[in-house]
């Protein structure tokens, strides 16, 4: 039998060396704690991997909506400034979008980038003015039923437009921390208690001291 630390040559059945001071009961130590390790390292790696796909399908489901409105806020801004309906994605993409509201600004700009899975968006305008943008989805074929299509009109308002963008937007982040067990409801803005501190508290004054009675010192006559 040898060390199974050093390789030393041990007597049979024997449970401990003189030449590296290996004992049986280290050896046991040594598997327990190899064990524990990878019993954790297996935890750890399945917790990962169910965040890892659920925050993908969560992106799945929000991000190409959320493209796509986008690309319709870009389409609708860029035929209220030219008056016409751009010829393409990449077209209407060459104008910044900008609202003002109030002392603020929202200006946003993107390209003409493929979905999700790498197939570009398709542009479709009618004669009337109403339009269509259409992601291919999973499979990267156009017109079948895994397809996302937003829809719009060249003289939609703007702002609401933008707005409903800053929704889906606000909407895909709570779904990406959800599963971390944070609730956002308790992180919008205004959801938190307000605490109005209280006045300082102020020692009452004096009364005033009564006036002396009439007639001088008040003696007697």
């Amino acid at each position: 039998m040898n060390c199974p630390q050093c390789n030393s040559s041990l007597g049979e059945g024997a449970r401990a060396c003189a030449a590296c001071g290996w004992t049986a009961s280290r050896k046991t130590l040594w598997l327990v704690l190899g064990i524990s390790a990878g019993v954790l390292f297996l935890l750890c790696c399945g917790v990962g991997t169910w965040f890892f796909f659920t925050i993908k399908k969560t992106v799945e489901r929000e991000l190409v909506p959320l493209q796509l409105a986008i690309l319709r806020a870009q389409v609708v801004n860029y035929a209220q400034k030219h008056g016409k309906a751009p010829a393409s994605l990449a077209e209407a993409a060459s104008e910044p979008v900008s609202i003002k509201r109030g002392n603020s600004t929202t200006q946003f700009q993107t390209n003409d980038e493929p979905d999700l899975w790498g197939t570009r968006f398709r542009l479709t305008v009618e004669d009337g003015g109403k339009f269509e943008i259409r992601s291919a989805g999973p499979d990267g074929k156009f017109d079948n039923e895994d397809d996302m299509v937003e829809t719009g009109a060249l003289d939609d308002d703007l702002d609401a437009v933008v707005r409903a963008i800053e929704e889906r937007t606000q909407r895909m982040g709570e779904e990406i921390i959800r599963p971390f067990g944070i609730d956002p409801a308790k992180h919008r803005p205004g959801s938190g208690e307000v605490v109005r501190p209280e006045p300082p508290k102020t020692e009452p004054e004096p009364a005033p001291e009564p006036p002396p009675p009439a007639g001088g010192d008040g003696e007697k006559k």
